[in-house]
């Protein structure tokens, strides 16, 4: 699995910067804004269409993903704790709708003990290009039985690694989406995805 994650800042044409990834075959986009109001994510969600739409995950305000039948939600550490002790009545909401869950760690011992989600982000797996001062820990997820997804880090030279410390696939953000060209960089990104995945 490739995902890429937006980016919380703004860039500039970025909607269609995101038709053009899905055009050059993104089957997964993580849609985290942070600092949108769900009025302003409602907004942004407006302009794509709904063949767009199912492959996007939510980060924010999940009761969008209904309204614009999204791919599925991604859940943040403090979502997590919310559904403590409801989590199969959580979970068979989510299967009602048809959604894909996902969520994300940042401790090996966190993401062995998961069984809830789709798949998991682990991270840092290689030293951020996106955030300052976080080093990447190379965790091996060889033994883990769900798919976990290696974040942090990410670029061309290091998605044979994380495939070799067992991970089912790479998220990434920084190597995109701080590139002066966006497009080329997720080429030569999936390129290398391909060849060392597929």
């Amino acid at each position: 699995m490739l995902i890429v994650i937006t980016s919380e800042e703004f860039v500039e044409d970025e909607i269609n910067i995101i038709k053009r990834l899905l055009k050059e075959g993104l089957t997964t986009l993580h849609v985290r804004k942070p600092f949108f109001s769900s009025e302003e994510m409602k907004r942004w969600l407006f302009n794509f269409h709904a063949e767009e739409h199912q492959q996007m995950m939510l980060h924010q305000h999940h009761f969008l993903a209904e309204d614009f039948q999204l791919k599925g939600i991604h859940l943040k550490e403090e979502h997590r704790k919310s559904i403590k002790g409801k989590e199969q009545d959580f979970l068979e909401k989510i299967k009602s709708q048809g959604w894909v869950l996902s969520t994300s760690f940042h401790e090996l011992q966190e993401v062995e003990n998961q069984t809830l989600f789709d798949y998991a982000f682990l991270s840092p797996v290689f030293t951020s290009i996106s955030k300052h001062n976080y080093e990447g820990k190379k965790f091996s997820v060889q033994q883990n039985k769900r798919p976990v997804i290696a974040l942090g880090g990410i670029k061309t030279e290091n998605i044979e690694k994380a495939y070799q410390l067992g991970y089912q696939g790479v998220a990434v953000l920084g190597c995109v989406w701080h590139q002066e060209n966006v497009i080329t960089s997720f080429k030569n990104i999936k390129k290398e995805y391909k060849r060392v995945y597929q």
